[in-house]
């Protein structure tokens, strides 16, 4: 017959409910009581069933994250990364990870998000990739779930952690200015999301600041992907052609890596050289943008940090210290951590330009 865990509750001199509860690693148990659990268990070599455990604590030990939508999801260097940090972190405390495409909080069926939190499926949520009026914020907070966000999200009640999307651009386009760049363009995310709207900000508040004007055809809008960082590059040359009868712009800046990468590639397809014609900036500052010829100068974000404070914050709620309800009596917090700047081979001091011919290789 197989030990049950009324059988370890007698072994170690305790209720079957505080087995469950210190073997499932609730902190309201003593240590020693605990270790005394513990080795009952072994003793007699019972192992908890994981539904029953999780029936006995109320929880499931699992942690959806709400990664970005198509066509990015999991394509990003700089999500996995985070992913890789944040799984680390989770593991180490009990916790496992359940991963779910982004949608707007409001699609039900088998594997969304709403289904894993009305469902109480898991026991927590990060929400990556944060939108304006963010769906999924609210539909987690009103369900009641610890929640966290990646971003900045547009609301107070919400614990998050994000890079400085507004600095670090200033930082970026200040290295093209004193590089003697005046004609630079940007190729900003997609409005919706509150960093590419930061991004933007912080793009126009440093031209503002040197002095120099950002003509309409100078923007354009990609959707944080290579390909769709090319696409964009591309209307900004045409548009600059047909306002100016050729390519003035001396340099761009892309509001994250990949999308940078995909400018350079229209830039070198259109005949324009990197940096030679053209410097080209990035953020994020994922592995691959240091392997891509020329290696790519980027805005990088503390990205395993960013993964660890987002950790700390659910277990913050999820596992409060002894003696505590709920959050932490000082509410909800929010952080956001610094960038650094890293030159690299994609940008150069301004000088004169070579006659561009296609490149047809």
């Amino acid at each position: 017959m197989h030990p049950n865990m009324a059988d370890v509750a007698r072994v170690a001199g305790v209720s079957k409910s505080t087995v469950s509860r210190a073997l499932a690693g609730d902190p309201r148990v003593s240590p020693a009581t605990r270790r005394r659990v513990e080795a009952a268990a072994r003793q007699l070599g019972y192992t908890p069933h994981g539904v029953a455990r999780a029936l006995a604590r109320g929880r499931t030990s699992m942690v959806a994250v709400a990664a970005p939508s198509p066509p990015r999801s999991f394509s990003d260097p700089f999500f996995l990364d985070f992913l890789g940090a944040v799984g680390d972190g989770l593991t180490a405390a009990g916790y496992n990870l359940v991963l779910t495409v982004s949608d707007d909080g409001r699609r039900s069926g088998r594997g969304s998000l709403r289904e894993l939190v009305v469902g109480r499926m898991v026991d927590a949520v990060l929400v990556t990739e944060v939108q304006v009026a963010d769906a999924r914020l609210d539909l987690v907070l009103e369900q009641g779930l610890p929640c966290v966000a990646l971003g900045s999200p547009d609301r107070a009640d919400v614990y998050a952690v994000d890079g400085d999307n507004v600095v670090g651009t200033v930082m970026a386009v200040r290295h093209l200015v004193e590089m003697g760049h005046r004609h630079v363009a940007c190729v900003a995310g997609p409005s919706h999301l509150t960093a590419a709207r930061q991004r933007l900000r912080g793009f126009m508040q440093a031209m503002q600041e040197a002095g120099l004007e950002v003509p309409a055809y100078r923007l354009a809008e990609g959707d944080f992907t290579l390909t769709g960082g090319q696409a964009a590059t591309r209307r900004l040359l045409e548009a600059e052609r047909a306002a100016c009868g050729e390519v003035r712009l001396t340099a761009l800046f892309a509001s994250n890596d990949l999308m940078a990468m995909g400018a350079v590639a229209a830039l070198r397809a259109s005949g324009l050289h990197v940096p030679g014609d053209v410097s080209v900036v990035g953020f994020d500052g994922v592995s691959l943008a240091r392997m891509v010829d020329p290696p790519l100068t980027t805005v990088a974000q503390p990205v395993r940090q960013l993964g660890s404070v987002a950790v700390e914050m659910l277990l913050e709620q999820l596992m409060p210290a002894p003696g505590a309800s709920g959050a932490t009596p000082a509410g909800p917090r929010q952080v956001v951590l610094p960038c650094t700047l890293k030159p690299g081979g994609s940008t150069a001091p301004m000088r004169g330009r070579r006659a561009a011919t296609p490149d047809t290789a």
